[in-house]
């Protein structure tokens, strides 16, 4: 929860998204929540007035813990916008030498099944049985 909604504000933007994109990152580093643990007001006091807990992060990668500290602003016009995040991220993208294969198969769509027809227009859900199956048109 961004600081903004801590404190009920009505003027939510989507800077309240990147606050959880934010928070979302360093959870995911740590493995522990940015302001500690607990419910109720001593956790919304801590969101609205306290520092994150950034952890091994500053070590680890100190460029992504710079970002998400951007992220973590108080202020909801100091942290970066949507637009601004994929920039950053395209900048630190390191593309890999070659084509990279598309995971499970066709970028065009779920890799298809052994055994099991693809789905087409011809063909429609039965409505006899609780159980749905494929009905192949007469």
């Amino acid at each position: 929860m961004a600081p903004e909604q801590a404190v009920a504000d009505r003027r939510l933007t989507g800077a309240a998204d990147v606050f959880a994109l934010g928070s979302l990152l360093l959870y995911a580093a740590n493995g522990r929540p940015p302001f500690g643990d607990g419910s109720g007001p001593d956790l919304l006091y801590r969101v609205v007035h306290g520092e994150p807990d950034f952890g091994r992060l500053t070590d680890g990668d100190p460029a992504l813990a710079e970002l998400v500290r951007k992220c973590l602003a108080k202020d909801p016009a100091d942290r970066p916008t949507a637009e601004e995040l994929v920039a950053l991220t395209e900048e630190g993208r390191r593309a890999p030498s070659g084509p990279r294969p598309w995971p499970g198969g066709s970028p065009s769509g779920p890799p298809s099944r052994p055994g099991r027809p693809p789905p087409s227009s011809s063909r429609s859900w039965s409505g006899r049985t609780r159980r749905r199956t494929w009905r192949r048109p007469r």
